[in-house]
């Protein structure tokens, strides 16, 4: 779907704003529209199970399944319809589960080709009205509406990219139940996306609706706003807000949700588990990719660079890779690299690099070494399953020490 006259398109948001929202950032995407499955364990029931297991010998009549089972018709009617209502079936180990089904929307976002960290609701589109590149609207009771302004950030209209099965694990948490996962249902949509802006000590600060900094349009915001006067002049208007103490950091928490992941299987299968689920493998590289794109977003953010600027020549970054270790192989992998993919957006942050060392070359050789990994195994057919587990480790290694690195430089800046 073409994007056309972005005034036209409609909005959304993927939550409800805060109440102290008051300034936005309207941000082209695409959208597409997802069922999440899942199944949960619902326990041991004899009569539920001898019903289940009536019915898929072929038994459909409550009257002959109740005088199999020698109770009342009505009970097992009532079974029956619990049986229906809840997707009920018999788990693979005994006992029954329940399935549920959600309808959602992901979003990508343009100007970085990231996906949005999580799926949103079935929302109305805001009603908006433009005055050139600003517009705005009420929010809150008809009693005490409160105004909202949004700012219009325009960018070439990309042909979308689909989400990866990769990336929907992420959304769906993919289990070894074969029955939980995220499918895409229709075509893109192209829309824009309102996302809250804060004005803090350190800078401006884009958020998801759900609190979470969305760093890399941080990032493309404060370029813009030394690039045009208006944006500039727009954002100043915005209040001066202490930063929220109760946030994760998005690095801690993108790590986080990888560890726990770790943690999951180990539970399962053990500290060395021979074979994974492809379903396992798709959820921990999906989680694997999230947390190097927010390891970029860190390392980026600060040491204030802008990876969005071409800063070198080709020269430049053969002798990065030179210090950094990094093999021909991988050097032209990162180099030819599409960009929004994570080799891309790795590649931007060497092309920063060639101008400022703020970090260890064994860090970021690292980081690339790691990113090529998992594009290998992302695409692969023939490695096994549990070949992403190593990269899944070393991620969470390499991320446990740039934060520890940070709290002590943060530590010595406090001092």
């Amino acid at each position: 779907m073409a994007a056309g006259d972005p005034h036209d398109l409609p909005i959304f948001t993927l939550a409800d704003l805060p109440d102290r929202t008051h300034h936005v950032v309207l941000t082209p995407a695409h959208r597409w529209r997802v069922v999440i499955e899942w199944t949960v364990p619902t326990g041991k029931d004899i009569l539920l199970e001898t019903v289940l297991r009536l019915r898929r010998a072929g038994e459909q009549s409550s009257a002959r399944i109740s005088d199999l089972m020698q109770l009342p018709d009505d009970l097992v009617r009532h079974l029956l319809a619990r049986v229906a209502a809840e997707r009920m079936n018999i788990a693979p180990d005994g006992g029954t589960t329940s399935a549920g089904t959600r309808v959602a929307w992901v979003y990508r976002d343009i100007a970085t080709s990231e996906l949005w960290p999580q799926p949103a609701d079935e929302r109305p589109p805001l009603p908006v009205r433009f005055a050139g590149h600003i517009g705005s609207w009420a929010q809150g009771s008809a009693g005490r509406p409160v105004r909202v302004e949004g700012l219009l950030v325009t960018v070439d209209d990309r042909k979308p990219v689909a989400p990866t099965h990769v990336e929907l694990a992420r959304f769906s948490r993919a289990s070894d139940d074969p029955h939980r996962r995220t499918v895409i249902v229709g075509s893109d949509e192209s829309c824009l996306v309102a996302s809250p802006v804060r004005s803090t000590s350190a800078g401006f600060v884009v958020e998801t609706t759900l609190g979470t900094p969305q760093v890399g349009l941080s990032r493309r915001l404060m370029t813009l706003a030394t690039e045009h006067r208006n944006i500039d002049h727009w954002l100043r208007k915005i209040p001066r807000s202490a930063p929220d103490l109760t946030l994760t950091e998005p690095l801690r928490e993108a790590a986080d949700e990888l560890r726990d992941l770790l943690d999951e299987l180990r539970r399962r299968a053990g500290p060395a588990p021979r074979e994974i689920s492809t379903a396992t493998s798709h959820a921990l590289l999906g989680s694997i990719e999230f947390t190097l794109r927010r390891l970029c977003d860190h390392l980026e953010y600060n040491t204030n660079r802008d990876a969005n600027r071409p800063t070198a020549q080709p020269a430049d970054g053969a002798a990065v890779a030179r210090r950094l270790g990094l093999d021909d192989e991988t050097f032209t992998q990162l180099v030819k690299a599409e960009p929004g993919s994570l080799d891309g957006t790795v590649n931007r942050l060497l092309a920063a690099e060639r101008l400022m060392v703020s970090h260890p070359s064994s860090v970021l050789g690292r980081l690339a070494r790691a990113a090529s990994r998992w594009t290998r195994l992302a695409a692969s057919r023939t490695d096994p399953p549990n070949s992403v587990i190593p990269l899944a480790r070393d991620v969470v290694a390499l991320c446990d020490e740039i934060l520890q690195t940070s709290e002590v430089v943060d530590g010595r800046e406090a001092g």
